[in-house]
């Protein structure tokens, strides 16, 4: 699976949460080799905005930063197979 985001406008840019996401991947590149794990996030109102979380929990899912481009807010994310340790002799 991956996600990817592209070019964002200034506007765009501005949004809440922006500033404190792109923070956020960048430290996952620094420190965890770009990888991120995955939370499901239920919407109290999924129509409201800005939306507010009721509820939200951890899955076994985790994803990797392949590309980050600050400046202009674009990022992909690719999940990748977990590495199983081979078998010692």
């Amino acid at each position: 699976m991956i996600y990817e985001r592209g070019d964002l406008g200034p506007a765009e840019r501005a949004k809440l949460g922006h500033r404190e996401l792109m923070e956020n991947l960048r430290w996952a590149v620094d420190h965890c080799d770009g990888k991120l794990s995955v939370i499901v996030a239920i919407a109290k109102d999924k129509f409201a905005h800005p939306r507010s979380i009721a509820e939200c929990f951890p899955s076994k899912m985790a994803v990797f930063v392949t590309e980050l481009n600050e400046a202009v807010g674009s990022f992909c994310l690719q999940a990748k197979e977990a590495s199983v340790p081979a078998a010692s002799n």
